[in-house]
């Protein structure tokens, strides 16, 4: 039975009263769907004794918990960590540790250490160093670590919110999940994310309970620069944490950051001796000269240490340039040909790949050409599969394969792989750095030949017929095919004849998993048309000859699908030309109703302007916000509010998700288009959408400030409706005990009825929220109020395992016999979840 309970998936829950005890909905106890629910009352009838029933909810748990991790956070830093972490060379790095500005850093809540050096100088190796050495100390002390290693090539990933969940994954570890259950709950079932700002409470949930909190920053250089503001600044709000960032030294540090050290990184000469001299052992062809003439390593070592200038990089790569000497007298010129710097390192570099038999150079060259101008890191796998593809076959030919150990090797260092999570990559980001700057010179034709693969591989017979293909060693490039019309915008010219015959051929076939393969992420427009066209998909792709040429072909006007989808990447060109050929600047349709909608939705403020400047109608009605003014004011797009509002949109407007624009910036927890909106006349009560008010919306999310804004805005505080009911029930079962406390002081009624969980006690005794119980009770709430998924406030604490909160229940007079809801008494559904031996529930 536990092997069964352990491939439960619960992604698919429609959320409801249980997990944690929020959510609102028909889930069921736990939030986990119809399936889950069942597995429940097949438990119920088996005759089983509580102790095995305990293991199974364990067993149910545990699946729950991995699935809400692993789904608010992408990003999954333990595997970048231990890779790094293998390739420090033993007793390197320890001077850090000594070092006076690293130990008042970490023995001083709050600080920040900046620490940068130059390329190569080995920061990533020590900033895992680092972490490795907290993470030591955490295992007796109450300290919280966690990391991040931002890296160019994922800037499509790493987002801000990513990166605050991939933060907070680190923290939780052997901690409840909390709020992040029901966060998860919310989304799953509306099919969105997390927002920015529920990412930055989340994170703030996670701190509670350490004692100090290390995070550790690697490459801030690698970063958006206007993201990295961002981030800083959410950090900074964390409270006394202590950060340390490493970069490269052209990236001043931020201001703020106001109690902030800086520190020089700079490899000691012993560190370098000690990395030279494990780097000759691990050489075949080295090992076996000095074998010889054990003179040679002193040699080598003394001369490289004296070249590198404290880059274990240019040891790194001065160690494979000796490798393929032949004997003693070639290592002896080698050395004297040693550049002192990374870009001729490099140039030598090539020039060696360049030197190879041609069969080795023509593999180094294609390795190099996916691996630089990928678009994410590629899995070992995925290089491998690309490598083998031959333009105009019916199929991939296993045969053809090179083994990645070979691709490593004539690629001369400059591609690396990563053990554990499976990843190839350039050695360092100075290699990216110069291989752009030769690309027209070596590879100029890297996109055509990156799309040609591609498009060759997505025709392949068995990847358009069987879906099964899947098992195949083919099979690894699919996910990556999402991005074949990304590189196709480098080479459409010429390879404008492929691409139309392929789009023309593939909008034909109907298995949508073979179209999810290269129409899914890097592109997340929700809902795609039902009948997907060429011109659809061209228009998306931002392939501008494409699209004309198949506006050209149809020779009918566009519907409002390519303009809409065209509007929400952000496609200028796309919009313009597709307006030129009549397409209906207000025509309605889609997720997002239309395209000013779509527009407002992603932000981009240029293609507003586009869509208004054609005549677009500010205040059209349809799509899932209603109007562009809601979808902007949810987003936080704060200077499209204001554009559209000075354009005539009407802040009461009624129609869509929130109902309103006010209730859509209160649920984003956005003040300042609050304030906008209620300067422009927005009705504080106004009612409809989600949430009902825009109060519940605020309430709801925990946004402190913007409840007092609309209460001193004159928000009736008891107003009825939304999802939960009232502000009241909105706030009690996510343990926000500020803004219950808020609303209570301006006279919420704490025996109001309504919602999934009938009563603001019996939410907040389902989540466990101590406090809160205590407030409600002292406030005078009905202990025995009966209504809601539970029945009673007493079932609900009870069956959640809350043994505190049954005890004041109690002995506030909770009657223990009332018969009500899922479960006839308390003991019955304290029982139900393997709770029934625990001490408090004995005295029922």
């Amino acid at each position: 039975m536990s092997r069964n309970f352990g491939t439960i998936n619960f992604q698919g829950g429609s959320g409801g009263p249980g997990g944690d005890g929020h959510g609102q909905g028909t889930g069921g106890p736990g939030g986990m769907g119809q399936g889950a629910s069942l597995i429940i009352k097949k438990i119920e009838n088996l005759n089983i004794g509580g102790q095995k029933e305990a293991e199974i909810w364990d067993q149910m748990e545990d699946t729950k918990r991995l699935t809400i991790i692993e789904w608010l956070s992408p990003l999954n830093f333990f595997l970048r960590q231990q890779d790094i972490s293998k390739t420090r060379q033993q007793g390197t790095g320890e001077w850090l540790l000594d070092d006076p500005k690293f130990k008042g850093w970490k023995s001083n809540p709050g600080q920040v250490l900046w620490c940068s050096g130059i390329p190569g100088a080995g920061k990533t190796v020590l900033v895992s160093f680092v972490v490795e050495h907290l993470t030591a100390q955490a295992k007796t002390k109450d300290l919280g670590v966690a990391c991040i290693y931002f890296n160019h090539k994922e800037t499509e990933v790493q987002t801000l919110d990513n990166l605050l969940a991939g933060l907070w994954r680190q923290l939780i570890l052997g901690k409840p999940l909390g709020s992040a259950v029901q966060l998860y709950e919310q989304n799953i079932e509306k099919k969105t994310r997390p927002s920015y700002e529920d990412m930055q409470k989340l994170l703030a949930s996670a701190l509670i309970g350490f004692m100090q909190i290390y995070i550790i920053l690697d490459g801030v250089d690698e970063y958006p620069e206007e993201q990295w503001g961002r981030l800083a600044k959410a950090l900074t709000n964390l409270g006394l944490v202590n950060l340390l960032v490493m970069s490269r030294p052209h990236i001043a540090p931020t201001t703020l950051f106001p109690n902030l050290v800086t520190l020089e990184i700079k490899a000691n000469d012993g560190d370098i001796q000690l990395y030279v001299d494990k780097q000759i052992q691990t050489s075949t062809r080295l090992s076996k000269l000095i074998a010889g003439k054990p003179e040679l390593r002193g040699e080598i070592s003394s001369e490289i240490c004296s070249r590198v200038e404290g880059m274990f990089l240019l040891a790194k790569l001065h160690i494979e340039a000796l490798s393929i000497a032949a004997n003693v007298k070639e290592v002896h010129q080698a050395l004297q040909e040693l550049p002192k710097d990374l870009d001729h390192t490099y140039e030598n570099t090539m020039n060696r790949i360049d030197a190879q038999p041609s069969g080795d150079r023509k593999i180094a060259q294609s390795a190099l050409t996916w691996v630089v101008n990928a678009q994410r890191p590629l899995t070992i796998l995925e290089l491998c599969v690309a490598l083998a593809i031959e333009p105009g076959s019916k199929e991939l030919d296993n045969d053809n394969m090179t083994d990645i150990g070979i691709i490593l090797s004539v690629c001369a260092g400059l591609v690396i792989m990563e053990k554990h999570s499976s990843l190839v990559r350039l050695v360092h980001f100075t290699a990216q750095n110069y291989l752009d700057r030769i690309q027209t010179e070596k590879f100029p034709d890297a996109h055509f030949e990156i799309t040609q693969s591609l498009l060759t591989y997505l025709q392949f017979e068995k990847c358009v017929m069987e879906m099964n293909y899947y098992g195949n060693y083919g099979a690894a490039l699919f996910q990556y095919c999402q991005y074949c019309l990304v590189h196709a915008q480098w080479c459409e010219e010429q390879l404008k004849d492929e691409i139309v015959r392929f789009l023309g051929e593939i909008c034909k076939y109907r298995s949508q998993e073979y179209r999810n393969t290269w129409h899914s992420p890097p592109w997340d427009f929700l809902f795609w048309p039902a009948s997907l066209s060429p011109l659809w998909v061209a228009a998306s792709a931002n392939l501008v000859k494409t699209t004309s040429h198949f506006l050209e072909l149809t020779r009918k006007c566009p519907d409002n699908q390519e303009l809409t989808v065209a509007a929400y990447y952000g496609h200028q060109k796309i919009c313009k030309l597709l307006l030129d050929k009549g397409a209906n600047v207000n025509a309605q349709g889609g997720f997002y109703g239309n395209a000013l909608q779509a527009a407002a939705h992603r932000g981009l403020d240029k293609i507003i302007w586009v869509l208004l400047d054609k005549g677009a109608d500010v205040n059209e009605q349809g799509g899932e916000y209603g109007n562009a003014l809601q979808a902007a004011a949810y987003r936080g797009h704060d200077k499209i509010v204001q554009v559209l509002l000075d354009k005539g949109a009407d802040p009461n407007a009624q129609r869509g998700k929130y109902g309103n624009a006010l209730q859509a910036a209160a649920s984003g927890g956005h003040e300042k288009i609050v304030q906008v909106l209620l300067d422009k006349g927005a009705d504080v009560n106004a009612q409809g959408g989600e949430y009902g008010n825009a109060l519940q919306a605020a309430a709801s999310d925990g946004y402190n400030k913007i409840v007092q804004v609309l209460l001193d805005k004159g928000a009736d505080v008891n107003a009825q409706g939304g999802k939960y009911g009232n502000a009241l029930l909105a706030a009690a079962p996510r343990g926000l005990d500020k803004i219950v406390q808020v609303l209570l002081d301006k006279g919420a009624d704490v025996n109001a009825q309504g919602g999934g969980y009938g009563n603001a006690l019996q939410a907040a005794a389902s989540g466990g929220h101590y406090k809160i119980v205590q407030v409600l009770l002292d406030k005078g709430a009905d202990v025995n109020a009966q209504g809601g998924w539970y029945g009673n406030a007493l079932l609900a604490a009870a069956y959640r395992g809350h043994h505190k909160i049954v005890q004041v229940l109690r002995d506030k007079g909770a009657d223990t016999n009332a018969q009500r809801g899922k479960y006839e008494n308390a003991l019955q559904a304290a029982a139900s979840r393997g709770h029934g031996k625990i001490q408090g529930y004995q005295q029922f």
